[in-house]
């Protein structure tokens, strides 16, 4: 606040200056200047003579009167300013030099410097004389001896959560041996420190502290988030209530921005914050499907904590006994991240909050990554290239399936198409595609949405779900008369799909001719690279029975991972999608249409290649990609 003040009276004083100086017109100070440019004669002569009169009657008249009496301020606003960078911007420019030469106590002053200026910063200055220290030490001095056991003792239950923070840019990290502690190195300078506490402030993305360098956030969660905790004030014995208000909101800020960098940074897809009673908030994310206690935010603090998320979202912070829903977006590194939330009362007199993470970089991924790659591609391009047709994503919640038709959608977002869609919610915004959210309240459905849509002329159309026979029977219609429709069903493999339009009403005759392509899917986790090792075949008699497997091919070694600080010791690092295909021909077609029974048309569509969910995610275990425990897991 206080430099945008600056700022403005900056400018506010170069413009004054500007008219006073006479660079664009003097002013009317006299008579004799008004007479010089009422006299003046221009080539034209004629009307524009005349408008030129009058253009300086009116700045005698009106403009120059008033600019005058302002224009002779611009020196007091150049005294203010002064005094403002004098007073203020000097002394938190010191105290962040001795930030940055990680002075332990620099960061915790920081905010009583920007408050108070000079007298803050001079408080600091006696404080270290006291200690008999400047306040600049070495990047390569040791930290206390007992600030490991301060972050172990903070960390509690993180010890086995997630290990580290990092955003952006890939960024070094070297364990010291025979220390808790760990050393963060620049990439620009390669020099380090063992103080989390001095790179607190790059969560803001400001500089290195020995090159200045504007780098990206180097730190653990491990000190991160407990430092953060611990440099809440106790409010319930300050007497400073209005300096302390100060640094817990600061603190608060930042605590908020550590959580959703630290979501993005592990990938996690959901936070879940919980509150029973006058307990703390416990606060949960879901990374790689799941979930992970992650830290515990003091009861004395809970409520502020869930009060600033409601804040971001627009939310009532006062209404504690009905379900909110709100959204808001936010940036973290290099990252934009959509954040839905909601929130909703539980019956031991607490509160829940759930908060969904989408970036929009999964937007972007790499088809191949997701899981589609060779043949599969080379089919599902083939279909949503079709001027029309039916594109069913099936499988159950978490699965994937927003991601993959967004993927699709992607591939044909080229400015060639008219794409729209119907969503509930509106999960990611793209440019180039027009998109509704319905609004069944307002009786605003998928149905209604559809039947708009169709007078759109569009040529591709995208619906969120099939909930209802209307919605059903009018997305079959569009996809039988020249339009491109994708859409999703709840079902747990392709065939049963087929079954799910027959039970909404769906003649078979209509939807054997619309379907273009059905994809079921899940979300299957991948072995981290960096703890990859020989899986023990103690259990795979288990295994065998419950994947219904007689033999495993003997010339193949399963991997598992053992758990590293990489993949936060589960073994495991990112999902891939485990597909089954369905891509009708005219004898499947056929049999659609004379309602064959399922596990026939199950065994016609597998004689013509199809694998099914279970062969795919075994030959993601036979390949290394995932483990048989993973595959039993998902898949059975």
């Amino acid at each position: 606040m206080r430099r945008k003040a600056i700022y403005l009276l900056l400018v506010f004083a170069a413009v004054c200056f500007v008219f006073d100086s006479g660079i664009i017109l003097p002013l009317s100070k006299n008579a004799d200047v008004v007479k010089m440019y009422t006299d003046k004669k221009l080539p034209n002569g004629g009307a524009m003579d005349t408008a030129y009169k009058w253009y300086v009657t009116a700045r005698m008249e009106a403009v120059d009167p008033f600019m005058r009496s302002w224009s002779e301020c611009y020196l007091f606003a150049v005294l203010i300013v002064l005094a403002l960078v004098l007073f203020w911007e000097i002394p938190v420019f010191l105290q962040k030099r001795h930030m940055f030469r990680r002075d332990p106590d620099a960061y915790k002053y920081l905010d009583d410097v920007e408050t108070f200026g000079w007298i803050a910063y001079l408080k600091y200055l006696k404080l270290l004389k006291a200690q008999g220290g400047s306040g600049f030490s070495s990047s390569h001095d040791a930290p206390p001896e007992d600030a490991s056991d301060v972050v172990l003792q903070s960390v509690g239950g993180l010890a086995s959560g997630l290990k580290s923070l990092l955003t952006g840019k890939k960024q070094s990290r070297k364990k010291m041996v025979g220390d808790s502690a760990v050393r963060y190195s620049c990439p620009v300078c390669s020099k380090h420190t063992d103080d989390p506490e001095a790179y607190l402030p790059l969560l803001h993305f400001e500089k290195c502290p020995h090159c200045s360098q504007p780098i990206d956030p180097v730190f653990t969660l491990d000190s991160y988030v407990p430092a953060l905790l611990q440099k809440f004030p106790d409010m319930s014995v300050s007497k400073r209530r209005s300096v302390d208000d100060m640094k817990a909101s600061k603190s608060m800020s930042d605590l908020l921005s550590g959580m959703y960098a630290l979501a993005v940074n592990y990938r996690a897809t959901d936070i879940h914050i919980e509150r029973e009673g006058g307990a703390g908030a416990n606060v949960q994310m879901r990374i790689d499907g799941q979930l992970n206690s992650v830290f515990e935010v003091p009861p004395v603090h809970a409520n502020a904590f869930l009060s600033s998320i409601k804040v971001q979202a627009h939310l009532d912070i006062t209404n504690h006994m009905t379900p909110q829903d709100g959204r808001f977006e936010t940036k973290v590194g290099l990252s934009e991240i959509d954040i839905r939330i909601n929130c909703a009362p539980t019956s031991a007199d607490g509160e829940i909050l759930f908060i969904r993470m989408l970036d929009k970089r999964a937007l972007k991924v790499n088809p191949e990554d997701l899981g589609f790659s060779g043949t599969k591609m080379e089919i599902l391009q083939n279909s949503i290239t079709r001027p029309h047709g039916l594109v069913l994503v099936t499988g159950p919640t978490g699965s994937g399936k927003t991601t993959t038709l967004y993927m699709a959608l992607n591939y044909l977002n080229n400015g060639k198409h008219n794409i729209v869609t119907i969503e509930d919610p509106v999960e990611y915004k793209i440019p180039g595609l027009k998109q509704m959210q319905v609004h069944p309240e307002k009786n605003f459905t998928f149905a209604t949405g559809l039947r708009s849509i169709l007078r759109q002329d569009p040529d591709v159309i995208m619906v969120g779900e099939i909930r209802d026979e209307e919605t059903a029977n009018m997305a079959v219609e569009a996809a039988t008369t020249g339009h491109l429709v994708f859409t999703t069903l709840h079902t747990m493999d392709t065939v049963q799909a087929v079954s799910r339009l027959a039970d909404l009403g769906v003649p078979a005759k209509r939807y054997a001719q619309a379907l273009e392509i059905i994809i079921a899917q899940r979300l299957i986790r991948i072995i981290c690279d960096q703890c990859k090792v020989p899986m023990n075949m103690a259990n795979t008699p288990e295994l065998m029975r419950r994947l219904s497997v007689s033999k495993l091919p003997s010339n193949v070694t399963f991997m598992e991972g053992k758990g590293c600080v990489h993949c936060n010791r589960t073994g495991f690092y990112g999902r891939q999608a485990v597909l089954e295909i369905f891509k009708p021909d005219a004898e499947i077609r056929e049999m659609l249409e004379r309602g064959t029974q399922q596990n026939v048309i199950r065994d016609a569509a597998k004689k013509k290649g199809m694998f099914t969910l279970k062969e795919d995610a075994l030959f993601k275990a036979v390949q290394g990609l995932t483990t048989l425990e993973e595959v039993s897991r998902v898949v059975v």
